[in-house]
């Protein structure tokens, strides 16, 4: 494609006399390009894959994980007093 546009610039002052001809290699270089921007299948799956699939797994395993977590309310205020207790220490 680079080298067609590259001969069409080499004979551009020879185009303003055949229009028909700068026209026909237009439509072949834009239908060109238009090929150029279709991704095939396995690209746009993997497309996909990686901005859907991926963070909807990330997401439920987060979930499962923090479901799982053993803080329980009970255990936290364990923590919560045996914290308070050592900041009471050191204030005094």
């Amino acid at each position: 494609m680079r080298s067609e546009a590259t001969a069409l610039q080499a004979k551009r002052a020879g185009l303003a006399t055949a229009p028909e001809q700068l026209e026909q290699q237009a439509e072949t270089l834009l239908e060109q390009i238009a090929d150029l921007k279709k991704q095939t299948p396995t690209t746009l799956f993997r497309l996909r894959f990686v901005e859907i699939g991926l963070p909807l797994v990330l997401s439920c395993a987060s979930i499962l994980l923090t479901l799982r977590y053993p803080l329980t309310e009970a255990r936290w205020r364990e923590i919560k007093d045996a914290l308070d207790r050592r900041h009471a220490k050191r204030a005094v």
